[in-house]
This record gives C-alpha cells, structure tokens and sequence, in this order.
C-alpha cells in the first residue's frame, strides 16, 4: 500500500510541477505572433541582402573591354532615339530624288546618301543592345 501512495504522489507532483511550467512558459511567450520571423532575423536578412547588393554592384561587367565604359541607359536610348531620327530624315531625302540618275551631280548624292544609310543603320544595331560600351577618353 504504501508504495502506490508513493507513486499516486509521484504522479500529482509531476503534473503539477508541469502544470505550472506550462503557465510559466505560455506567459513568457505572449508577444510571440506565430507563423511570424522574430525582427532580428529580418534585420539580418535585409543586412545581408543589402551588403549582397553592394558587393555586386561594385564587382565590374565581365563583357566590359579594358579602356571603356558602359553607356547608362538613358544615354543610349536617347542616341538610338537620335539614330532613327536622323535614318528617317535620309529616307525621306533618299526618297525625293528622281528614280532616273542621269547626272552625275545626282549619281554621287544617292551613293552619298546611301553611304549615310548604311553607317546609321550599324550604329542603331549597336545601340538597340542591351549593353553598350564606350571608349574612354583620356
């Protein structure tokens, strides 16, 4: 008999003594919102993505030759915008002149013009790239 009191005041005391580390704990987590990261794990995370950030905006273009330098893109929009511009003008010059070329004063004007021609439409296909460099001056 009295090992079972022994154990039926084992099993009490453990309960409570649970009971009350249960409560314990339960009040110390109140400002825990489940399901949420605590703010130094966010912190750190924006630490590292920001210090990420900063590392590869500091590392140079691999593409980018020695002695030149990456057109922003504003730069080149605004070139290519400059390019076609000044392509439909030499179109609409191109287009003005006579179909027959008799002369020799309207021979050279068409092969100068379609000389112009031809560079612009290079330099807008080296403009419509994503990436474009320029050569440094220095």
């Amino acid at each position: 008999m009295p090992t079972q009191r022994l154990l039926r005041f084992a099993a009490t005391s453990w309960s409570i003594g649970t009971a009350t580390a249960m409560s314990k704990s339960a009040n110390d987590l109140s400002g825990y919102r489940r399901g949420e990261l605590p703010a130094y794990l966010v912190r750190r995370r924006r630490e590292f993505e920001a210090a990420h950030a900063a590392e590869v905006a500091a590392r140079p273009d691999p593409d980018q030759p020695p002695g030149h330098r990456r057109l922003s893109d504003l730069e080149r929009r605004k070139t290519l915008a400059l390019l076609t511009e000044n392509h439909q003008l030499l179109l609409a010059e191109l287009n003005r002149l006579p179909v027959r070329s008799d002369t020799v004063r309207l021979v050279c004007i068409k092969s100068d013009i379609e000389r112009k021609l031809a560079e612009l439409e290079e330099a807008i296909k080296i403009f419509s790239r994503p990436k474009v460099f320029v050569k440094v001056d220095a």
